[in-house]
C-alpha cells in the first residue's frame, strides 16, 4: 500500500508532458496588435470628446460671469452719474410746490378763444395753410 502511495506521488511530482501548438503567424499577431490599437485609440477619443465638452462648458461659464461683473460694474459706474431715487423724489415735490404756487398767483385763463393755426386764403380760395409753412416763403417774397 506504501508503494501505490509512493507511485501516486511520484507521477504527481512528474511534469505532464504538453502537445506543442503550433506558433502564431504573423498575420493573426499584427491583427490582434491593430484591434488593441483600434480599441485605445476610440477609447481615447471618447476621453478627449468628454474634455472638449466639459471644457467648453467651463469656457461659457467662465465668459457669462466675467461678462456678468463687467456689466454690473459698469451699470454702477453709470448710475453715480444719475441722482439717487431720494434725490428724485425730492425733485419731484419741489416741482409740485412750484406749480402749486404757479397756479396760485396766476389765475387760469377762463374764457379766452384758442386761436387757431390756420388762415384762410383770402377767399380766392377754400385751401388752408399753416402758419409755420408760410412764414418762411413769406420772408422770401
Amino acid at each position: 500500500m506504501l508503494l501505490l502511495l509512493l507511485q501516486d506521488v511520484v507521477r504527481a511530482a512528474s511534469p505532464q508532458v504538453a502537445v506543442a501548438s503550433p506558433p502564431m503567424s504573423y498575420e493573426a499577431f499584427v491583427t490582434i496588435v491593430l484591434t488593441a490599437l483600434c480599441a485605445l485609440l476610440a477609447a481615447l477619443a471618447i476621453i478627449i470628446g468628454g474634455a472638449a465638452i466639459w471644457g467648453y462648458r467651463g469656457i461659457v461659464e467662465s465668459l457669462t460671469n466675467d461678462v456678468k461683473e463687467k456689466a454690473d460694474e459698469a451699470l454702477k459706474e453709470k448710475l453715480k452719474e444719475y441722482p439717487a431715487a431720494a434725490e428724485m423724489i425730492e425733485f419731484r415735490n419741489r416741482l409740485q410746490l412750484i406749480e402749486l404756487l404757479r397756479a396760485s398767483i396766476t389765475p387760469e385763463p377762463n374764457g379766452l378763444a384758442e386761436t387757431p393755426n390756420t388762415v384762410q386764403d383770402g377767399g380766392l380760395g377754400d385751401e388752408s395753410q399753416t402758419l409755420a409753412q408760410d412764414y418762411p416763403s413769406a420772408i422770401g417774397s
